[in-house]
């Protein structure tokens, strides 16, 4: 059974890693026969979990294809993480899927609960659109479904519309605490690494490093280089027709520097690859002005800076930390709200199994 309707509802849960059921009134209830489990005294019937399994399964084959559930989990930390690569692989991602669904089912009461704190609350327009929402999802049911596990349009409505109101939480509790990077933290520098190597890299796979003599010809071939960059009138050698060598990248093509290249690092990258001397040094130049010949343990390098703060890449960058700042925020939110909620909540120990192996079997037909 496919939900394909419903699968933009869902997928922002799915891609933010169980951040996102449960804005009823406040109340205790009896268990009653069709509950999967209970949190905060609140029951979640195996329809509730029904209608979160199927729609969460299908945000994934939506995304990655029906296939998606012989893919392994290597992070299961984050259920987002996939890999083809087994041995990287702890468990396959059909087998990860239940316990992320209650956790998604928790996550949202959880942000149900603030939701008053922040002012959140579902529209008349909102509510109406989600009954036509509930109304479609539940002709696409099943008989056997809808009557094996009590699934009415009115349970269907109330999980699409604790749904809004987690995600409306989510957005007001990021917004209140004000999250930021800054461009020093995000930064990306571009340059150019005009490398004249003193050591070969062999097929087999070991690495030789040239002969003093060898060693001293790349040097004095750098130090021509550079007095090349900074008068372009000067030759390379006597006889050398350098006509059309008009910068560091023409240059090193010139000579056959085929190792040298443009890089946009972070200044640990740079500093893992060149060390902390000329990571240092590096920042020390200017937008388009070039170093003078150092040597590392590879060999020597005239370095050619572009962009001291790349702009583009930088935000790039900014934007990628700040969603992974503001996901590390949510997480430790939920996690401090489910111990103060319901600290006693654990899986599998606190969830009916043979309910919810029902569920997972009827969704899965």
């Amino acid at each position: 059974m496919k939900h394909r309707y419903y699968t933009a509802l869902l997928l922002v849960c799915v891609l933010m890693c169980t951040l996102l059921t449960g804005c009823g009134e406040e109340e205790d209830i009896r268990k009653q026969a069709d509950t999967v489990f209970t949190f905060s005294g609140k029951n979640v019937s195996q329809g509730e979990v029904f209608i979160y399994y199927s729609m969460m399964k299908d945000a994934y084959e939506t995304t990655y294809g029906d296939d998606v559930w012989s893919t392994y989990v290597y992070d299961i930390s984050s259920y987002a993480s996939l890999t083809d690569s087994q041995s990287l692989a702890t468990e396959q991602l059909s087998s990860v899927l239940p316990e992320d669904v209650l956790q998604n089912i928790i996550n949202v009461k959880l942000l149900c609960m603030e939701s008053a704190e922040y002012g959140v609350s579902v529209s008349d327009d909102e509510l109406s659109e989600l009954e036509t929402a509930a109304e479609e999802f539940y002709r696409g049911l099943a008989d056997k479904q809808i009557s094996e596990l009590s699934i009415t349009e009115e349970l269907i409505t109330t999980v699409l519309m604790e749904n809004v109101m987690a995600s409306k939480t989510y957005a007001a509790v990021i917004d209140a605490a004000k999250l930021e990077v800054s461009d020093e933290d995000a930064r990306e520098t571009t340059f150019y690494d005009m490398y004249f190597g003193t050591v070969d890299d062999r097929l087999d796979g070991t690495v030789v490093e040239l002969t003093d003599t060898e060693k001293e010809e790349q040097r004095k071939l750098a130090e021509e280089a550079y007095n090349m960059l900074i008068n372009p009138v000067t030759g390379i050698t006597s006889d050398s027709d350098t006509t059309g060598v008009t910068d560091v990248e023409e240059l090193a093509e010139y000579l056959g520097l085929d190792k040298s290249k443009y890089y946009t690092m972070t200044p640990e990258e740079i500093s893992s690859v060149y060390g902390e001397d000329i990571c240092s040094m590096l920042y020390t130049l200017e937008n388009g002005s070039y170093s003078l010949v150092t040597e590392s343990q590879y060999g020597y390098h005239i370095f050619y800076m572009k962009a001291l703060t790349d702009r583009e890449a930088t935000d790039e960058r900014k934007a990628e930390l700040l969603t992974e700042k503001k996901l590390s925020y949510m997480t430790s939110c939920l996690e401090t709200w489910q111990q103060e909620t319901d600290p006693d909540y654990a899986y599998p120990d606190s969830v009916d199994m043979t309910l919810y192996q029902e569920v997972i079997d009827s969704a899965s037909n």
